[in-house]
């Protein structure tokens, strides 16, 4: 969990600096982002450098100044560009900076919550960790007020009522008053999405309960959050997935293997990308060079440098046409093309 937030950090850092460091060439300024819905029309050309994707009806957008502000469906500024970062709308608040520092909106543009914070994330069952003088962690609540001190080095989002925390370099578990039901004692501790946390001991991952119990063993080489009722995992050199039972639901054979959306895994074995269901089933013959996870049916794939989408049974529901494409929200997916390209995008699909 705490490994993934801080390639996230990275990523971001390595992307800002990409964007913003580098002058656009002829043929960048050539390239636009805008949105198409899952028959592939594009229902907003925005002429974006770039944007976001869709959040309980909202997207951030840069304007020409570089400043962040929120477009609606119709492509509409409808919280000006006024920010220097925003992040994506989570139960009705969204993380702006201004001056370097961090706060929140709500989703009329309003400034709820103070950017006094050095760094925070989106609200969860009503709480948002947030990071302050760049040392604790700790939960505040919708009005801006501590619903937990900051104490942790590190701490996830709260799950089902409860969240992973991290505490002199050793995980426990917390309530959303900061009282510990698992005390810190893991080296990794996973959040509990379902009625199972991983846990690592010894070397060896397994599943425990709320309650500090060994429902799966710790036998395991690497393992995963539960996702759609399965689990990766990883033993030796080959993975597959396991239920809240602790059954070997998808047998452990493939290579590479990614978490469940809508469903769906997507698997490798050799060179062979398969994208198989909650009991191993594959779906269809994959014939491209790379392709996404599935969110809202629909997913990514891409061929000689042009990307489209399929649905579950393989077909082409949108053609490969685009310069970059990303996953499906609430109905709209953000792609990237070419100014010059947009008559025919305006065509059907």
């Amino acid at each position: 969990m705490f490994t993934c937030m801080k390639a996230h950090l990275i990523y971001i850092g390595i992307l800002s600096l990409l964007l913003f460091s580098c002058s656009p060439s002829a043929e960048e300024e050539q390239l636009t982002f805008g949105f198409i819905d899952k028959t592939g029309a594009l229902v907003i050309d925005g002429g974006y450098k770039i944007s976001g994707s869709f959040s309980q009806g909202l997207s951030w957008a840069i304007d020409n100044n570089q400043l962040r502000g929120y477009i609606d469906k119709s492509g509409e500024f409808v919280i000006p560009a006024q920010f220097e970062i925003a992040g994506y709308f989570h139960e009705g608040m969204a993380w702006v900076v201004k001056l370097g520092k961090r706060g929140y909106i709500d989703m009329d543009g309003k400034l709820i919550i103070d950017p006094i914070y050095d760094y925070v994330e989106d609200f969860h069952e009503g709480l948002a960790r947030v990071l302050i003088n760049g040392k604790k962690w700790g939960y505040i609540n919708k009005m801006g007020e501590y619903a937990i001190q900051p104490r942790y080095d590190a701490c996830g989002d709260f799950y089902n009522g409860y969240a992973t925390v991290k505490e002199n370099g050793l995980a426990g578990v917390i309530d959303k008053s900061g009282l510990y039901v698992i005390e810190p004692t893991y080296d990794e501790l996973g959040s509990f999405t379902d009625s199972l946390a991983y846990v690592k001991v010894d070397g060896k991952f397994g599943y425990i309960n709320l309650k500090n119990e060994f429902i799966i063993e710790p036998t395991y080489d690497f393992a995963s959050d539960f996702h759609d009722g399965r689990a990766m995992v990883q033993l030796g050199t080959k993975f597959g997935y396991v239920g809240i039972t602790g059954n070997v639901e998808v047998s452990i054979k493939y290579d590479k293997a990614g978490i469940y959306h809508d469903g769906v895994a997507r698997v490798k074995t050799g060179t062979k990308t398969e994208y198989i269901d909650r009991d191993g089933v594959s779906l269809f013959d994959f014939i491209y060079e790379s392709g996404s996870d599935f969110y809202d049916g629909l997913a990514w794939v891409y061929q000689d440098e042009k990307f489209g989408y399929v649905d579950k049974t393989g077909k082409l529901i949108i053609k490969l046409r685009y310069i970059e494409a990303e996953d499906f929200h609430e109905g709209y997916a953000r792609v990237r093309y070419k100014k010059s390209d947009l008559a025919e995008l305006n065509t059907t699909n």
